[in-house]
C-alpha cells in the first residue's frame, strides 16, 4: 500500500509541475513602458495576436526596455511570481495584466 501512496504522489507532482510551467512558443512582442504595480516587470504588446494584447513580463534586460523595441521571447505562467506587490504606489493606473516570466529574451526570431 505504501509504494501506492508513493507513486500517486510521484504522479501528483508531475502532473502539477507540469501545469506550472508551460514554455510558450517564440513569440514576437513590442515593449510599451514598466509595469506598475509589479517591480520590475515590463509591459509589452503580443505582435503576432489578433487582439491588442499585453502582458507583463519578468526577467526582461534592460536592453530591451527601450520605447517601442521588438523583440522576441518565450516565456512561463508562475502563479508565485505573477502577484502585484501591494505597497507599490504608482504613478498611473494600468489595466490588470497577466505577468508571466521571460526565458529567454532575442533580438532575432527564435523560430529560424
Amino acid at each position: 500500500m505504501k509504494t501506492y501512496s508513493l507513486l500517486f504522489a510521484a504522479c501528483m507532482t508531475l502532473l502539477f509541475s507540469s501545469c506550472e510551467k508551460k514554455d510558450t512558443d517564440c513569440v514576437k512582442v513590442r515593449y510599451l513602458s514598466s509595469y506598475c504595480p509589479k517591480m520590475g516587470a515590463t509591459l509589452v504588446k503580443l505582435e503576432d495576436s489578433e487582439t491588442s494584447e499585453s502582458i507583463a513580463l519578468l526577467n526582461v534586460p534592460e536592453a530591451f526596455r527601450v520605447n517601442g523595441k521588438v523583440f522576441y521571447v518565450t516565456y512561463h505562467y508562475d502563479e508565485a511570481q505573477s502577484k502585484t506587490d501591494p505597497q507599490v504606489m504608482c504613478p498611473a493606473i494600468y489595466g490588470p495584466a497577466k505577468i508571466y516570466v521571460a526565458d529567454s529574451v532575442d533580438e532575432h526570431d527564435c523560430k529560424e
